[in-house]
């Protein structure tokens, strides 16, 4: 259901993903406070309900909600044809879902562990692949990829999700030097694992 605050459509829209805690919910009221409308991603649904109406009555800005489970291989086509029905512009794109299991690795669910490679790599990629081209063909857009600075190091009894942040840094590196030509802004979102709110983010830019 969407919330309207703004029936200004000239502001930008930001998709969230992950939107319902943490760093997606942190990062959407940011971008709410600075102006942008919202198409706010996750599975909880009363949780995104209750986020895109704070968003519209603090910040005037709409905000609507899509129910996907990433972990499901067909949630990203899905998110984009609601965005074609609509139709939907974004403008940033905030692939921010995620998640991890402890555990050592040959004792973890092998379900658990296909999950999460979906959620953490497959899902973004094709998401971000599904909303790149028209932001190329607008030669504008902006996508934040939210990793971890696990992606530095590699973390025994949590192999898959150090694996996955990994693989998010090398992705988004390599994205950002294929679209610097274009003047398209990248950014790469490195959660420190470490901080018990798990809500900082230090931004890097190319």
């Amino acid at each position: 259901m969407p919330h309207a605050g703004n029936l200004n459509s000239i502001m930008p829209t930001a998709l969230v993903t992950g939107a319902s805690s943490g760093i997606g919910l942190d990062l959407a009221k940011l971008l709410a406070a600075r102006g942008h409308h919202l198409v706010l991603v996750a599975r909880n649904r009363d949780a995104l309900e209750s986020l895109a109406s704070h968003c519209a009555s603090r910040f005037r800005v709409n905000a609507s909600v899509i129910v996907k489970d990433l972990s499901d291989p067909a949630a990203p086509q899905q998110i984009a044809d609601q965005l074609e029905q609509k139709p939907t512009t974004i403008d940033i794109l905030v692939n921010n879902a995620g998640f991890g299991i402890h555990g050592p690795f040959a004792d973890t669910d092998p379900a658990a562990q296909r999950a999460l490679i979906q959620v953490n790599i497959t899902s973004l990629t094709e998401l971000t692949r599904l909303l790149l081209p028209a932001m190329i063909r607008r030669r504008h857009g902006r996508i934040l990829n939210v990793a971890s600075t696990a992606a530095y190091v590699p973390g025994p009894f949590m192999s898959t999700y150090y694996a996955s942040k990994a693989y998010v840094l090398s992705y988004s590196v390599a994205l950002a030097r294929e679209l610097r030509p274009l003047a398209l802004q990248r950014y790469l979102g490195l959660r420190n694992d470490r901080s018990r709110d798990c809500f900082a983010a230090r931004l890097r830019a190319w």
